[in-house]
């Protein structure tokens, strides 16, 4: 990337921090769900129940994000307003939005199509990873430099809207949208979305999914690489037992990993039945 690139995008990501742009962008989302008659009873339905611990109405949008009721007549209006908006907490909370059911079919494409116009790329991606990675050892978030704990902050709501439309895609994924999960899965510009897409990927099966996942084990992402540890163990491929444990051997060994440690031990397991 060039020198004048980078720093267009590095001003792109420097809207995670304008918080009058989302104010104004929630605004005008909320503005537009508050029309709708199920949407108004959703947001009382979800006052109700938060009553206990939050006083003020709860929003339209954080409602939707939220209710387990059904609002099949929203779904277009949501699909509508996806590319246009901006701020990635807002563009999140109308992914969430859209992980329903009812979606199915009807964003799958919107999603795909929005999810390769987050600005982000490989480089991004690996310094995310490797800022986490600095952040676990050094025991949490406070104990990084200051520059570091504002980097964070810049792009964990980027990172954070990559998992999200991961889940969301996911989730609704159908067949015939294989092809783009495939070219998500293999391309370290989507980040964190991934995770979740190669779970969709082994549900469907595709041919060369065993090297691909195989692959993807090697991947630098903790969270790429476990999602294949796992689908490698579905597909009971004994194997890669070996392959896995060393994979996740540096990060098992370091203190405080007891819990990343318990889920890797139990792939490991599933290939040993």
């Amino acid at each position: 990337m060039d020198l004048q690139n980078e720093a267009l995008l590095e001003n792109v990501l420097e809207l995670a921090h304008n918080e009058s742009l989302a104010q104004q962008e929630a605004d005008r989302i909320n503005r537009v769900l508050e029309r709708f008659p199920v949407v108004q009873e959703i947001v009382r339905h979800e006052t109700e129940a938060r009553a206990l611990w939050q006083t003020e109405p709860v929003s339209p949008i954080d409602a939707l994000c939220n209710t387990p009721l059904s609002y099949p007549e929203v779904i277009p209006t949501l699909v509508a307003l996806l590319p246009q908006v901006k701020h990635p907490r807002v563009k999140k909370a109308i992914v969430r939005a859209l992980t329903v059911k009812e979606a199915q079919g009807i964003a799958n494409s919107v999603l795909i199509e929005q999810l390769k116009q987050v600005p982000w790329n490989a480089e991004l991606a690996r310094e995310f990873q490797t800022l986490q990675a600095i952040s676990r050892d050094l025991g949490g978030f406070d104990e990084l430099p200051v520059e570091m704990q504002r980097r964070i902050r810049t792009l964990a709501p980027w990172e954070s809207l990559l998992y999200a439309f991961g889940n969301a895609i996911a989730y609704l994924a159908q067949r015939e949208d294989l092809p783009h999960l495939l070219e998500i899965v293999r391309d370290p510009r989507y980040g964190s979305a991934r995770i979740e897409i190669v779970r969709a990927v082994v549900r469907f099966r595709p041919e060369g999914l065993r090297e691909l996942l195989l692959g993807l084990l090697q991947d630098f992402d903790d969270g790429v690489a476990l999602e294949a540890a796992r689908g490698l163990a579905r597909l009971k491929v004994r194997e890669a037992r070996e392959a896995i444990l060393a994979r996740f051997a540096e990060r098992m060994a370091k203190r405080g990993q007891g819990e990343f440690r318990k889920m890797v031990e139990k792939v490991v397991a599933r290939l040993e039945r």
